[in-house]
């Protein structure tokens, strides 16, 4: 039986990584977003089966290690088909907040937050335009590519640069990639950054200025995702 470790690869994380303020009693500022918490879910794997690739690791991605004492009490065989559906728990997100990127100065800030795979797309747009207060963009522009790292000619950077930012700043656009600094993603990154770094001071006063970039990556490839859980400032 087919292996069923990519197709659902990072799509849940254990209860031991993110389990840390369920059932906490809110503090004044974490009930400022306590809508968040309220609204979007996390998926958790709480059953663990072995990959046929390797017994321990589960066919949701995850090592058997992160996972929870319940999920291993679980345990199916391996060519058991694993499925979001029946094998993992939705529960509140605990990740979310907003973070600073170092080297950017104070205007380099971003929101994040995690959400299932299943989330509703209007409680998303609220979210982005409602609670992030951004614009409602006339045009969307998704740059997708393969994750391999390659170099880009000086020339080609600046073309891309250029043409990218023209586009979204004149259009209102927001720019949605797969959210990792590799391939042609971190080419993508390295054009706004570079944007944001100039444009400091009055510029980023004016929206009309301002370029979003929104990137869209699955839990489990997130660095450091440990310190993100909790509803505060990074």
């Amino acid at each position: 039986m087919k292996d069923n470790s990519s197709s659902t690869n990072n799509l849940i994380s254990s209860d031991e990584e993110n389990e840390n303020i369920d059932g906490k009693q809110m503090t004044a500022q974490e009930a400022k977003t306590s809508w968040i918490y309220r609204t979007f879910r996390k998926r958790t794997c709480r059953w663990f089966i072995p990959s046929n690739k390797n017994e321990y690791s589960c066919c949701c991605g995850r090592q058997k290690q992160y996972h929870s004492g319940e999920a291993l009490l679980s345990t199916g065989k391996r060519g058991d088909k694993w499925e979001v559906s029946k094998h993992s728990v939705s529960k509140p997100t605990n990740a979310y907040g907003e973070l600073e990127f170092q080297g950017a100065g104070t205007v380099s800030r971003a929101k994040y937050v995690r959400v299932s795979h299943d989330t509703d797309p209007e409680m998303a747009l609220r979210l982005l335009c409602k609670e992030w207060k951004l614009d409602l963009p006339k045009l969307l522009i998704s740059v997708t590519g393969g994750a391999k790292n390659f170099v880009l000619h000086p020339k080609l950077k600046q073309v891309l640069r250029q043409g990218l930012l023209k586009a979204a700043q004149t259009t209102g656009a927001w720019i949605i990639t797969g959210g990792t600094n590799t391939g042609v993603m971190r080419h993508v990154g390295e054009a706004v950054r570079g944007h944001t770094v100039m444009s400091r001071g009055a510029q980023l006063k004016d929206n009309a200025q301002q370029v979003h970039l929104i990137g869209i990556a699955t839990w489990g490839i997130v660095d450091h995702r440990k310190i993100l859980v909790g509803n505060q400032v990074k």
